[in-house]
């Protein structure tokens, strides 16, 4: 699980995190407002406040509470909601759950990629500028958003507009080197139907041996373990390309749970 010579993990100091904000602030920000239907905004958090990352460990989930040293704007994508005229429903954002629990694919994907899903675009521009990733096709039912992200991806990404279960359907057996759905709003934990569903779209048009997988949301143990370990890079490489985002300024005291975790290699 990534955590040489170590049987167990002291968990009681891991599960409240101060980070630098400084390294989770985009360099070059999406501009608020609104683009058809969806508006754009950034919500403030300031130190005293904590976003969640949810974790899994075997078939235990568990929450994790991450901390900023200073103020931080968080990027959020939402829709009128339909409860109320003047309320808006959070549809997508950007925050250390969302880097996380995509890590476990981003790592893995090389050659031609394809993405179920452009959100709110920071896998895709994290995968865009890595040399073993050449080209990404990236598949957006919403017109909107992909105009709002458009002028940030660069001549490696193809945008198809469309829905995600008829698009790949076009695609030949084996078209791509590694394939990542991320079409749910919600956090799920486990693969439901349509997690498994999407899996299998991906592994026809995925060469053998390739990476084919679907969002959950939950960040696997192993990927929190090198998280505190400063060995997950930035999701905004444009910042500093030698900076380690996952810099701990200080572990927050969360009571006195103890966790057991096999070795592994």
């Amino acid at each position: 699980m990534g955590i040489p010579n170590a049987s167990v993990v002291e968990a009681r100091s891991t599960f409240w995190l101060t980070l630098n904000a400084a390294q989770w602030t985009d360099p070059d920000p999406l501009g608020e407002g609104t683009v058809g239907p969806l508006r754009l905004d950034y919500r403030e958090r300031d130190p005293s406040g904590w976003l969640v990352v949810h974790l899994l460990l075997g078939r235990r989930q568990m929450t994790a509470r991450v901390f900023f040293d200073r103020t931080i704007r968080i990027p959020v994508l939402a829709v009128p909601s339909t409860a109320h005229w003047s309320w808006w429903e959070i549809v997508m954002s950007f925050t250390p759950n969302e880097w996380l629990s995509h890590w476990p694919f981003v790592r893995q994907a090389e050659g031609h990629v394809l993405i179920g899903g452009l959100g709110l675009g920071m896998v895709v521009r994290y995968l865009q500028e890595e040399p073993t990733v050449t080209r990404l096709t990236v598949i957006e039912r919403d017109p909107h958003v992909v105009r709002l992200i458009r002028d940030r991806l660069n001549a490696k990404v193809d945008v198809i507009v469309g829905d995600f279960w008829e698009e790949v359907r076009r695609f030949p057996d084996a078209t791509f080197d590694s394939a990542w759905v991320d079409i749910w709003n919600e956090v799920h934990g486990t693969r439901t139907p349509e997690h498994r569903k999407a899996e299998a779209a991906c592994r026809r048009v995925v060469k053998k041996g390739g990476v084919a997988k679907a969002w959950m949301g939950v960040v696997p143990f192993d990927t929190w373990c090198d998280f505190l370990s400063g060995s997950i890079p930035s999701p905004y490489r444009e910042r500093n390309r030698n900076a380690r985002p996952t810099t701990l300024l200080r572990r927050r005291r969360s009571g006195q749970a103890r966790l057991a975790v096999a070795s592994g290699d």
